[in-house]
């Protein structure tokens, strides 16, 4: 089904950066796969999607994660409108972000997941340089408040570095910071290392994946802080339940 509300989404985003509302914002007709995949998207130092996040079997014949564009009834090209993980590893991009805010209605917790992180390390293959995912179930307006007040930061100044301003905007707007991961890049200082220790010294509930061959370095990192929970819902829910829940 279509997301009326996305397209205000990618508005204010745009707004936010100062960008052409015109030349830079395609949506409906010209939101087609043709689009983005013969778009000069090296000359974009952020790219946005707003849009449905989709999982192997929503679809007959769908075998991987995708992103649900306009479809070729809509667009009137060959393509099936489904931006595939496969496709997007053959993007070039030369992005300081990619922004995925991806509606999962219907989507299990765990599926929902997968999907997403299978899409953002295809992006991050393609060439973004930071990834911010909002994965909503339906309401989108605590999403489009954070990307437009994160953009928003960086547009105002310019010397503010993407960790920064987004430490800034989920200071005054996160309840819970979800990271992928805890890898090779961040022991040395670099990848997510930023955004993992500002949520920590701003006590914003953090949670991310630590490989089994990373745990000793993100222990010893971190001063065996938090704690670790098995890959599960019902874990992830006590867990929630104890650092407080949504904070006011």
């Amino acid at each position: 089904p279509r997301l009326p509300d996305t397209a205000q989404e990618i508005r204010s985003i745009a707004r936010a950066m100062r960008a052409n509302l015109t030349r830079d914002i395609f949506v409906g007709k010209n939101a087609s796969e043709e689009r983005v995949k013969s778009a000069d998207l090296t000359k974009y130092k952020v790219v946005a999607f707003a849009t449905h996040g989709l999982v192997p079997g929503d679809l007959d014949g769908l075998d991987q994660p995708a992103l649900a564009l306009s479809a070729p009834e809509v667009t009137g090209g060959k393509e099936d409108g489904l931006l595939t993980m496969g496709e997007i590893l053959g993007l070039r991009l030369d992005a300081d972000w990619v922004v995925l805010s991806a509606c999962n209605t219907g989507i299990g917790e765990g599926a929902g997941a997968e999907a997403v992180s299978g899409l953002g390390r295809a992006f991050f293959y393609a060439g973004t340089r930071a990834l911010l995912v909002s994965n909503w179930p339906v309401e989108i307006t605590s999403a489009k408040v954070l990307t437009t007040d994160l953009f928003k930061r960086q547009a105002n100044d310019p010397a503010l570095t993407r960790a920064e301003a987004l430490r800034r905007a989920i200071r005054e707007r996160a309840d819970l910071i979800v990271l992928e991961k805890f890898g090779e890049q961040e022991p040395k200082g670099q990848g997510l290392c930023d955004e993992i220790f500002a949520a920590i010294a701003d006590d914003i509930p953090l949670l991310i994946a630590v490989p089994e061959f990373a745990l000793g370095l993100w222990r010893e990192r971190t001063g065996e802080m938090g704690e670790t929970l098995a890959h599960d819902l019902d874990s992830f829910r006590q867990w929630w339940a104890t650092v407080g829940g949504p904070r006011n």
